[in-house]
């Protein structure tokens, strides 16, 4: 039995001398490191995959805040030259050709005017575009669970930065506003704007000048060496909203004042504030001294020739009836608009028309001097500037009309608001600023 035993250790052990020398011992470590190298290589190449995911996130991120720029600039440019009207469609048509198509595969694309968040949320002037779309990578959904929700935000802002001091309100007349003959405007800081959108809104001839910008919401016209050279010069652009569009008359207007508004040639008539149902006249070379206050006129204002009016300490004129205003040579209209602390009803507009009928010509003509501080406001009528009448130098004068006329060697000066005009503002450049 001992030696039987002892055969079958010897037979054992030869067998696992056998399996000794069959797997050499470098041969069972160099399986054990290919095991390990198997297996760092397969986390090797998750991480590079989940690299790779990363990768793909962020240039899709960055592609879509390029969208989200491009869409706010196109949309904020799109609303300040008024095409299409519908700006949030530039806005959307920018961002699909960018690859982000609202509405598919979960992207939305949002326009908000005014913006809703950031600085400037709530600005009139600023168009906000926020792209989102979700993703769905595989390794990095091991950290996170769902889709990925990737989204950019972008703000434009439209750059206010130009007054007009001329501005005709009709929506579509041919040459609503026109200069002919030698008319100019002179100064680089009063601009000339038309809501009109037809070709042709602003019409200038023979010779016709303006030095400042112009936003015309159609097209303009030159012909026979007129010049455009101010900056910026805007076809197609946004109409400029009318600043004093809610105004209106007193109901009822005040009683009929008993003082006499009539005088024959180089007569004088000092008056004070009240509703002068008959109108005023006066005759060659006369004088009308005006107290502040509010002036309401029915029944028309005719003036003869070399005729001054005095209204510097704070006067607003009030047309009520649509009657139209003669003025003969030489006259001259020396009349500050009352300022917003006065208490009047009226700040800034110093001549203005409201109510009767419409497309009455107001002509201003025959060397007539506008030594006016304020506006001349007639919505609904026509402003006729005719005739080498011209405004003051450094003056503040605001023209808004229906329509817009000025012709032979009128000058037009200047705008400011040191009266509390509502300033005539357009934006001529648009800026990114979120």
């Amino acid at each position: 039995m001992k030696r039987s035993r002892g055969k079958r250790l010897g037979i054992t052990a030869r067998r696992r001398s056998c399996l000794s020398r069959t797997i050499p011992r470098e041969g069972r470590q160099r399986g054990s490191i290919a095991i390990q190298i198997a297996i760092l290589l397969a986390v090797l190449l998750g991480f590079a995959s989940l690299g790779i995911e990363i990768g793909i996130l962020l240039w899709t991120s960055r592609q879509m805040q390029t969208a989200a720029d491009g869409a706010a600039y196109d949309a904020a440019m799109a609303r300040m030259h008024g095409y299409p009207v519908h700006f949030a469609t530039e806005a959307t048509t920018l961002a699909a050709a960018a690859g982000f198509v609202n509405g598919e595969n979960g992207t939305t694309v949002l326009v908000n005017d005014p913006p809703e968040e950031g600085i400037y949320a709530g600005d009139s002037d600023a168009v906000e575009v926020i792209i989102s779309e979700p993703q769905n990578p595989v390794l990095a959904s091991l950290f996170k669970s769902g889709p990925w929700q990737l989204s950019a935000r972008s703000v434009a802002l439209l750059d206010i930065n130009a007054v007009a001091c001329i501005l005709a309100l009709d929506p579509s007349a041919v040459a609503a506003v026109t200069l002919r003959n030698n008319a100019v405007v002179t100064t680089p800081d009063c601009a000339v704007a038309a809501n009109s959108t037809a070709a042709g809104a602003l019409t200038l001839d023979n010779n016709a000048t303006i030095d400042g910008a112009v936003n015309v919401t159609g097209s303009w016209t030159l012909s026979n060496n007129a010049a455009i050279n101010g900056n910026p010069a805007l076809e197609y652009a946004a109409p400029i909203a009318d600043p004093y569009a809610g105004l209106a008359l007193p109901s009822p207007l005040p009683a009929c004042t008993g003082q006499n508004a009539s005088a024959g040639n180089s007569g004088t008539l000092d008056l004070s504030p009240g509703n002068f149902c008959n109108g005023w006249k006066i005759g060659n070379g006369g004088t009308i001294n005006l107290a502040a206050g509010t002036y309401y006129l029915a029944g028309g204002l005719r003036l003869g020739n070399q005729v001054t009016i005095n209204g510097t300490a704070g006067v607003t004129i009030v047309i009520t009836d649509g009657a139209a205003i003669t003025i003969d040579n030489g006259t001259r209209l020396a009349v500050t608009a009352p300022g917003p602390a006065s208490g009047e009803p009226f700040p800034g507009i110093a001549i203005m028309g409201l109510g009767g009928p419409e497309n009455v010509t107001q002509v201003f003509s025959n060397n007539a001097s506008l030594d006016i501080e304020g506006a001349l406001y007639f919505p609904q009528q026509i402003i006729d500037l005719e005739n080498s009448t011209e405004t003051a130098a450094g003056g503040c004068t605001q023209v808004i009309g229906w329509i817009v006329i000025l012709g032979n060697d009128v000058q037009v000066e200047s705008n400011c608001s040191a009266v509390g005009t509502d300033p005539l503002l357009f934006a001529t450049a648009v800026k990114l600023v979120e």
